[in-house]
């Protein structure tokens, strides 16, 4: 049945002894194995590429205004989509350690940006949220009831996370920057938590 092939390598055959033509039925073998693998790892990239990507940061920010004004200070949460896709932000989560899944739903006061919000590729959001304005004081009610633990505060501040939930069931968490973790640690000390 296979006697065309045999008639077709005859120039091959005379030139090359059993073994070698075995060698190379194992070379092409090999050769199309790869080829296969080369083809899923391409395709699962390229499935990969289309996932939804965030860059989140939670930082303290003060507030300078030209007038002689009360500014507070603010919570800034940046949100920047480095995917290719609009992505939809449903909400924003603290969570107190990575070990617990205790997580608290970060509202916004009425008059500031909030989620859900839908944010194109390549495009960022900001939240802002003051955090020692009257009436709600915002960082004295974080401070008292969410740092209060048996670790050392340092510690416990340092394991702060935001958490940012997506409409794809997607979560993207971030520790808290340096710059609110001193603030968190200073509102500690002036509220005496130890």
């Amino acid at each position: 049945m296979m006697h065309w092939i045999d008639n077709a390598l005859d120039p091959v055959l005379a030139s090359c002894t059993p073994e070698c033509m075995q060698f190379w039925q194992v070379v092409g073998i090999w050769f199309s194995g790869l080829a296969t693998l080369t083809a899923v790892v391409v395709s699962l990239l390229l499935a990969r590429r289309d996932r939804i990507r965030l860059s989140i940061s939670a930082e303290h920010r003060a507030q300078f205004s030209d007038a002689e004004q009360y500014s507070p200070d603010l919570l800034l949460f940046t949100i920047r989509n480095l995917g290719n896709r609009p992505a939809t932000v449903e909400s924003i989560v603290w969570r107190h350690r990575p070990w617990l899944r205790t997580r608290v739903v970060q509202l916004f006061p009425f008059g500031y940006a909030e989620p859900p919000v839908t944010i194109a590729a390549n495009d960022s959001a900001v939240f802002r949220l003051p955090i020692n304005e009257p009436p709600d004081l915002w960082g004295d009610h974080f401070t008292r009831s969410f740092l209060p633990g048996k670790l050392p505060l340092g510690m416990r501040i340092r394991l702060i996370r935001a958490e940012v939930y997506t409409s794809t069931g997607d979560i993207f968490t971030v520790a808290v920057e340096p710059n609110l973790q001193q603030w968190l640690l200073h509102r500690a000390a002036q509220l005496e938590i130890a």
